[in-house]
Order: structure tokens, then sequence, then C-alpha cells
């Protein structure tokens, strides 16, 4: 996991400026020279928020809702499946993506139950859309 940290610095038009985040991020994986990869990586929950606090932005939740961290919440890891498609087979390529989580000011009225996204490939899988 990368630190906790400010998002003081951000440029003025992000709605999140001033939030605190954490990421959870690969780090430089090597992405094997194999047609289709699924790679699952287990990162530990911050321990900063000694109170509930609600993550409210990944991909930009409802303004009522937010996903809870720290405190009493039960979650103190998670799992980030990705899955690589390699058609090429190209040796050597590496992975340094990952996801943002922005740490509300405030607990919001509803908490986010699940936390999955993507788009659906076929039934049994997601894959994160571009950019």
């Amino acid at each position: 996991m990368i630190p906790l940290q400010s998002y003081a610095n951000s440029p003025p038009e992000n709605k999140f400026a001033g939030l605190d985040y954490f990421e959870f991020r690969m780090n430089n994986d090597v992405i094997p020279p194999e047609d289709t990869t699924y790679y699952c990586k287990v990162f530990k929950a911050p321990t900063e928020y000694p109170t509930k606090r609600h993550a409210i932005a990944i991909v930009e939740f409802p303004e009522e809702a937010g996903y809870p961290i720290g405190g009493d919440f039960g979650s103190k890891y998670y799992m980030l499946e990705m899955h690589y498609n390699n058609q090429t087979l190209t040796p050597n390529r590496r992975d340094n993506t990952g996801i943002r989580f922005y740490i509300g000011q405030e607990l919001r009225q509803y908490y986010i139950g699940y936390l999955a996204f993507g788009i659906t490939v076929s039934v049994l899988a997601l894959a994160i859309p571009p950019k």
C-alpha cells in the first residue's frame, strides 16, 4: 500500500483537492509473456483512521454514499485482481497501475456495501475500462 497522503497540491480543477487518499498499486510487477494472466495482490487496509471514515471516490460515488474505511469497520484486507491480456506475448512488460481511494471529511448517509468496478466481458469476469 502507498502511504496515506494529502492531495492539497493537486491541480485546481480536481474536485478532490485537499482530501487525504491512499492507493493500492502494483509494484513494477512483471507481466508474463503469456496470452492471459490473472494476478491477485492482497493489501492491508490503512490504519491511520481510529474512527470510521468514508472513501468517497475511486470512481465517483453518489454524494450520499461512501465506502467505510478505518475505525471498527471489519474489512482489514483488500484484494486487487488484475487481468493481463498480452496477446503478442511481449516479455518483460511491467505494471504499476492501481486504484486511489479519496477519503471524505465526514461520514455519508449510506455505506457502499460491496465494491467491484469494471466492465463485464463475460459472465465470469470483469475488465477495467481503458483510461
